[in-house]
């Protein structure tokens, strides 16, 4: 389920791609994160019959194969489904963009040798360079015991209306992953902001405020004004907190381009990229946001678990949980890294079995919303977890893999990926490591 990823921590022992993540607490590591939404397209939007679909939507624009909803037979075409009723497939979906700013992206002028900056709209210079992912906690670790074998997914064709795109790299990471999303050392966890401000009780770093204190709960405070000054984001601040404290950053800015350039405005709104915006929002129907759009800011931190009365739309709240840097919630900091890493080169002319694990196709014609019948492609891959091809750190053997981060990188335009059926996948086999010629293993011949 998308709710079980929350933003990636920059890949260390990695200098070649990034350069950065040997800083420490400095605003230079998060350069080049690109934004990255990660969501499963609501009803709301795709179900025919739907009361609170934007009126400007059309059944031709829920009828686009990047956001329409996927049937389980269009990928399992044998299988006999309940009832006669074909299920909805949960889908994952990953809509990168590489050229827009991502959170804790403080980039202006650039950085020699690391970044490429910004231009007078706020868009990342060089996308190929820049970089983003999610990550997650995996509640099965020892796969030698259970003898997990393979990471193994569907992946719509991502080249369905792009044949001539020049695509880009998708990594898979398993094992020991950082916690440490703003990389400065210490556990942000937004329950331990103190109300009302206290500076006693917190430490400042360069992204923000952490608290000093032990974390002893999991929960936001009672009080809803608590809550309010809470509910900051991984960096502790509220917008207008950010404004002052990242001072240096928009007057970057504005000596750059000037406080009435695009770059300056988005900036200036929400300094740390960090704000969450519900996909309902009345503010999408004023600009007539599409569908991919209107996930931009779903995954934001600062002002995504408000409480009921604030606006009398409860299910707003994606996460009734505080945003921390602890994802399996064992109230430590785990920032060491040592994992394997798994390289997939996505483009339209390498969509093919036999290359980049894929190992099976399935060529579907679908009855679309608007009546009309679309066809698209999805592709089986089926990635060998003991055939990395990179081993970063030190690590050994699969007795405890505790995290899977993904990310994307070196892609030149926005991309959705929309993964179905994304598992680690247990063999009912073992592997027997042997030989298995007579006497090969001490045995003596009767």
């Amino acid at each position: 389920a998308p709710q079980a990823w929350v933003l990636a921590s920059i890949p260390q022992h990695q200098n070649d791609k990034f350069p950065e993540a040997s800083l420490v607490n400095s605003l230079v590591i998060g350069y080049n994160r690109a934004l990255l939404s990660w969501y499963d397209v609501s009803p709301d939007f795709t179900d025919r019959r739907s009361q609170t679909r934007p009126n400007y939507m059309t059944l031709d624009d829920i009828s686009n194969h990047l956001v329409r909803d996927v049937l389980e037979t269009e990928i399992y075409p044998n299988r006999q489904p309940f009832y006669n009723t074909p299920a909805r497939l949960t889908v994952l979906n990953l809509a990168y963009f590489p050229n827009e700013r991502g959170p804790y992206n403080f980039d202006v002028q650039g950085e020699s040798g690391i970044s490429a900056g910004i231009d007078e709209n706020g868009y990342l210079r060089n996308p190929n360079s820049r970089w983003a992912g999610i990550m997650r906690d995996l509640y099965l670790t020892d796969f030698e015991s259970s003898n997990v074998e393979f990471i193994e997914f569907w992946l719509m064709d991502p080249f369905v209306y792009d044949s001539t795109s020049t695509g880009g790299d998708l990594y898979f990471n398993l094992g020991d992953i950082s916690e440490d999303i703003l990389k400065d050392g210490r556990k942000s966890f937004e329950n331990g902001i103190p109300y009302p401000d206290d500076p006693t009780k917190v430490d400042t770093t360069q992204w923000g405020i952490v608290s000093r204190k032990q974390m002893t709960t999991q929960n936001f405070d009672n009080n809803p004004e608590a809550r309010k000054r809470q509910d900051a984001g991984f960096d502790g601040i509220l917008d207008s907190t950010e404004r002052n404290f990242h001072q240096q950053y928009l007057q970057n800015i504005a000596q750059l381009y000037g406080t009435s350039s695009q770059a300056y405005l988005n900036a200036v709104n929400d300094p740390s990229g960090d704000d969450f915006k519900y996909f309902l929002d009345p503010s999408y129907d004023e600009v007539r946001a599409n569908i991919i759009e209107r996930y931009k800011k779903f995954n934001g931190t600062e002002g995504n678990s408000p409480l009921g009365e604030e606006n009398d739309l409860a299910y707003q709240a994606v996460s009734f949980q505080p945003d921390m840097e602890d994802i399996n919630r064992d109230n430590t900091l785990d920032n060491y890294e040592a994992y394997y890493q798994y390289h997939i080169h996505l483009s339209p002319d390498e969509m093919e079995i036999g290359k980049n694990y894929i190992v099976n196709k399935v060529h579907s014609r679908v009855k679309l919303a608007n009546g009309n019948y679309g066809e698209v492609t999805w592709y089986q891959f089926k990635i060998p977890i003991r055939k990395p091809d990179a081993v970063y750190g030190n690590i050994n053997g699969f007795k405890s893999i505790r995290f899977m981060r993904i990310f994307l990188r070196n892609w030149q335009n926005p991309v959705v990926l929309r993964f179905a059926e994304l598992n680690l996948v247990r063999e009912e086999w073992r592997v027997y490591q042997g030989l298995l010629i007579e006497g090969a293993e001490g045995s003596t011949t009767p």
